[in-house]
């Protein structure tokens, strides 16, 4: 048991000298990522079919798994409820005053 020990001292020491001898290298480059918010996902509601998670990744700006599916479940959601009260369509978009990735209806969209 106490090689044990000193195996996993050993490494986390030798993960710490490696770890502090990597400053020297050059840093990578920036790079600038922008959310395409010019694409508003739309539900048609005369088959109610939600947009695919590549879509709403893309609107919202991220690829974080979590936050596509929120999406997802707030889209399905307000779409449902705008369709059942007589909406042809109904469309999203991305909500800049949001701190997290959200999205929001966009106004007048749900055209009736």
């Amino acid at each position: 048991m106490n090689t044990r020990i000193i195996a996993i001292a050993l490494l986390f020491a030798a993960a710490q000298a490696t770890a502090a001898g990597s400053d020297d290298q050059a840093a990578l480059p920036d790079v600038k990522v922008t959310a395409r918010t010019d694409v508003p996902l739309v539900v048609n509601c005369g088959d109610e079919q939600l947009p695919d998670r590549e879509a709403i990744g893309q609107v919202l700006g991220t690829n974080n798994a979590s936050a596509i599916e929120s999406g997802r479940e707030v889209l399905a959601h307000y779409a449902h409820r705008e369709c059942l009260r007589g909406a042809a369509r109904v469309a999203f978009e991305r909500d800049p005053s949001a701190k997290k990735p959200t999205l929001k209806m966009v106004e007048g969209a749900a055209s009736r």
